[in-house]
């Protein structure tokens, strides 16, 4: 209430206290005659305290102030904490003393810094994990400017932040394709993404260097909400060269076992088919069923090898 946190004053021009209402003692534990002194006399050496002069010379020019804060120190020692608004007042003309009204806001202020140091701490872990991740990451705002990039990023591209802060990225890292063609941005998922709010995802793409080479890359790209709308986007990616290298190495090797299984597969299934037909001029041959049972295991085995290669290229 207005006895517990505000209280009301009025010091002449040479700055001592004439007047300070009684709520006085709620808020700095002074008596009211305690408290008819100096203004000078309670601030503490806080470096907010060298505008109060200058706001109080203000008010006996008779200039309007704006609120400010100031910090004095109670009666028990401790500090305290005041936002005051105060108004020359004049006779015929001459300001001949200054009233004000002060709000005790030591707690509130000491949750907004509390509030503004967990929000320093957030940001730096932020950081912290932004710098430490191994994929690039890179924020754009709504045109596709580069706001920041993390170290990955600049290793990954060739290109330092501070170079790239405030220019178009599709330009700058994926503006080819692999074959040489011009990626137009009308036609990149990522540039939609930051500028149009379209979320995108590409396992196959390509960027290119600050030197013009480029590597296969996967990427994301998401936009940023602040407050219900679009900010820009936020592009992570990651280079793919070793990926598609071991790919395509299975590939080869899938290939290679394949072939090497199949072959010497048909040479005994063929065999197995002609071992089972007997001449003509001799009775059924004993072993046939044998034969013909592990023929069969052979074309089942050709089946599975068939099948392998088929997975392996899904």
């Amino acid at each position: 209430g207005i006895k517990r946190d505000y209280f009301f004053y009025c010091h002449g021009r040479d700055g001592v206290f004439v007047y300070v209402s009684p709520s006085i003692r709620n808020i700095l534990g002074y008596t009211v005659n305690e408290f008819l002194k100096h203004f000078t006399e309670y601030l503490t050496d806080d470096p907010v305290n060298r505008e109060v002069e200058r706001h109080t010379a203000g008010s006996i020019k008779g200039v309007s102030q704006p609120p400010y804060e100031v910090e004095i120190y109670h009666k028990n020692g401790s500090i305290r904490t005041l936002e005051v608004l105060e108004v020359p007042v004049k006779e015929k003309g001459k300001v001949v003393a200054v009233e004000g009204i002060a709000r005790d806001i030591t707690e509130d202020k000491k949750r907004k810094d509390l509030l503004a140091e967990y929000t320093r701490s957030a940001e730096s872990q932020s950081r912290l994990i932004l710098q430490s991740s191994g994929d690039g990451i890179v924020g754009v705002d709504l045109e596709g400017r580069v706001v920041f990039m993390n170290a990955a990023a600049e290793k990954l591209l060739g290109w330092k932040s501070a170079e790239l802060k405030g220019k178009l990225l599709h330009p700058a890292i994926h503006y080819k394709r692999p074959d040489g063609a011009v990626c137009p941005a009308k036609q990149c998922p990522m540039y939609a993404a930051m500028t149009r709010g379209k979320e995108s995802r590409a396992e196959n793409e390509f960027l290119r260097r600050r030197d013009g080479t480029g590597f296969p890359a996967t990427y994301s790209a998401r936009p940023i909400i602040r407050g219900g709308r679009r900010a820009g986007a936020v592009i992570n990616f990651s280079d793919i060269t070793e990926r598609k290298r071991l790919e395509e190495t299975r590939d080869l090797l899938m290939h290679a076992i394949v072939h090497d299984l199949n072959n010497p597969l048909a040479v005994i299934i063929a065999g197995i088919e002609l071992a089972a037909e007997c001449p003509g001029h001799m009775p059924d041959c004993e072993n046939r069923e044998q034969l013909r049972m592990v023929g069969e295991l052979a074309r089942d085995m050709r089946k599975m090898v068939s099948d392998i290669l088929d997975i392996s290229r899904m």
